[in-house]
């Protein structure tokens, strides 16, 4: 299972990238870092071909402050969908084929890695980065109006 954690990027913005040292301490107090795993049933396929491959260990986010202080730029990156439970899940899939007898302990690695190997895309506050979309789009919305009026 050890050969399943390797790193999938070569952005300098990374800075712990699926480095086993950075990653064993980490897992060592999530709460310090300010997310917290959750055992879930993970799945492939969808309707009649949906199955359970296992349970496996689900990254939640439960201080976005801490996170983002530990890791800068992440909660933004996933800002497009993918989120952290998104990707864990597939880690965990990943796993699972692999070595159906997977553990939790060995599975939480692979999570962590996964996520610290979302490119961070900017590394600023969430909140001024929601605030300048929000502002773009008042804008166009005025420019709308102002064109419908003519």
């Amino acid at each position: 299972m050890s050969g399943l954690l390797r790193s999938r990027s070569t952005n300098p913005n990374i800075h712990r990238e699926s480095n086993m040292s950075d990653i064993t301490a980490i897992l060592a107090d999530t709460t310090a870092h300010g997310f917290a795993f959750v055992t879930e049933d993970v799945a492939e396929g969808v309707g009649p071909d949906k199955r359970t491959l296992g349970k496996g260990p689900v990254l939640v986010i439960t201080d976005p402050t801490l996170f983002e202080r530990s890791f800068p730029g992440r909660i933004t990156a996933m800002l497009d969908g993918s989120s952290a439970r998104v990707i864990g899940q597939g880690a965990i899939r990943r796993a699972l084929k692999k070595d159906h007898k997977a553990s939790d302990a060995e599975m939480r690695p692979l999570v962590l890695s996964s996520i610290l190997a979302v490119k961070a895309r900017m590394t600023v506050d969430p909140m001024e980065a929601l605030a300048a979309r929000e502002g773009l789009v008042l804008s166009v919305l005025k420019a709308w109006i102002a064109s419908q009026k003519q």
